[in-house]
This record gives structure tokens, C-alpha cells and sequence, in this order.
């Protein structure tokens, strides 16, 4: 709904995940700028499994809500084999996702292992548990969670309640869930006095 009602607004939480992204790439001691694949090793190696290139940490940034506003009412998931009665903006992401993609894929800008790692952590950039599977993963989830700490005033405009104690309790509400949501431990604890200090307002 916020996406309809404040457009402009909601844009702006897509330039903070991705301005985020890039902070937490460059922090990460996993990251490194470009990923060479040694002779002898595969993509699923661990070597390749911990690393990020800027590009791709930026493509999930820039995609992980693009499914909102496009959610099917029914979708078949192809994780699961079933038919289900509701998409949920993430699953609607890697749909369209994957349309944006597939030009690109097998090219030597992205391998079909990188567009897997973009879509599983386009899919799984809203949960709460469990632990990441990529670090690409983690820092999607984090940064999406961290853009509602470090932007909260600016989160907060998207509340249209005219209550002021509802607002607040919503605000509140919603501040807790995103810190709850950011899975880099060293990340999380340098939030924490912001965080601390937009609840206890």
C-alpha cells in the first residue's frame, strides 16, 4: 500500500538499501571486489560461496522490492510444487526478477550462479530466520532492516494513522521488527544506540 500512496517516499527506502549495501559490502571481511575462480575450484566452492561483487550485492539492492504492487493473486511455487493462494512481494520479485536477468545470464556479465544467488536473496530478504545461506543474503536482509533504523523519521511519513499514540505504537512496532531482522552481529551492534534512541522517544 505504501508504494501507492507515497511513491516518491517509497523509492527513496530503495537508494537507502542500496546506499547501505555498499557500506556493509565494503565492512564485510568476506568481500572481496573481484572474484577470480582459481583453476581447479567451482562456483559452489566456499572461497566463492563467502565473496560478493559489487555489481551483484547492488542488483539485489536495487530489486528486492520491485514485486511490489505486482503480486499475482495466485502463483505456482517452484520451491514447494504447489499452487498458492497469495504472492508475496518477494516471490513476485524473483518472478520479474528473472525476466530483467535472463538476457544477461550465461554472458560474462553474470553467470547462471550469480542469478541464483540474486534471486534466493531477493526471496528471502524479508525473513527473520533462519540463519543466512549467502552473505549476499545477509547483507540484503540487513541493510533492508537497517534502512527503518537509520531513515526512521523518514519511514514514519509513510504512517498515515491520525492517532498520534497509534502512529507511535506502530512506529515503535516496526522499529523493533527491523532490529530483530539484521543478521550482521557487528552491524546490528553499531545500530544499536540509534535504535535505542528513536524507541525511547
Amino acid at each position: 500500500r505504501w508504494l501507492y500512496q507515497d511513491p516518491k517516499r517509497y523509492h527513496c527506502h530503495i537508494q537507502f538499501v542500496v546506499e547501505i549495501g555498499r557500506e556493509l559490502a565494503q565492512k564485510n571481511p568476506d568481500v572481496w571486489q573481484n572474484i577470480v575462480i582459481p583453476p581447479g575450484k567451482k562456483a559452489s566452492d566456499t572461497y566463492v560461496l563467502k565473496a560478493i561483487r559489487p555489481l551483484i550485492g547492488e542488483l539485489i539492492c536495487l530489486l528486492h522490492d520491485i514485486g511490489r504492487g505486482f503480486e499475482a493473486a495466485e502463483y505456482y511455487d517452484d520451491m514447494i510444487g504447489v499452487m498458492i493462494p497469495k504472492e508475496h512481494h518477494a516471490e513476485a520479485g524473483v518472478r520479474i526478477s528473472k525476466e530483467i536477468l535472463e538476457p544477461v545470464v550465461n554472458s560474462d556479465l553474470l553467470s547462471p550462479y550469480q542469478c541464483g544467488v540474486i534471486l534466493w536473496s531477493i526471496r528471502y530478504h524479508h525473513r527473520t530466520f533462519p540463519p543466512s545461506c549467502f552473505i549476499e543474503e545477509a547483507i540484503i536482509r540487513t541493510a533492508d532492516a537497517a534502512s527503518k533504523i537509520l531513515y526512521h523519521t523518514e519511514w514514519m511519513e509513510l504512517y498515515q494513522e491520525a492517532d498520534p499514540q497509534k502512529r507511535r505504537e506502530q512506529g515503535k512496532a516496526k522499529l523493533e521488527k527491523a532490529y530483530i531482522k539484521i543478521v550482521l552481529p557487528e552491524y546490528k551492534e553499531e545500530l544499536r544506540p540509534i535504535y535505542q534512541m528513536y524507541k525511547e522517544k
